[in-house]
């Protein structure tokens, strides 16, 4: 399954605002400030997005890549 995490947090922003603002509030404000906006705005919603679809496990999160410290790497170079 491929998940579109922006998509899912544009739509809860949506929702939000119109909760919050009224219905029709997430319309007017893509005519007043344009969807490029309203994508950036949305961002603030990711961190829930994701942690919400971590805990009922549609969404594992990507390791980050693994640092090796340099002294690791220096004693790997050397012959033994």
């Amino acid at each position: 399954m491929n998940i579109d995490i922006d998509e899912i947090t544009l739509k809860v922003y949506r929702s939000r605002l119109e909760t919050d603002s009224g219905e029709g509030a997430a319309d007017r404000q893509v005519a007043e400030h344009g969807e490029e906006k309203q994508k950036r705005w949305s961002l603030i919603y990711r961190p829930t997005v994701i942690e919400t679809l971590v805990q009922v496990g549609l969404y594992e999160r990507p390791l980050p890549p693994r640092q090796v410290k340099k002294s690791e790497h220096e004693e790997n170079d050397q012959p033994q």
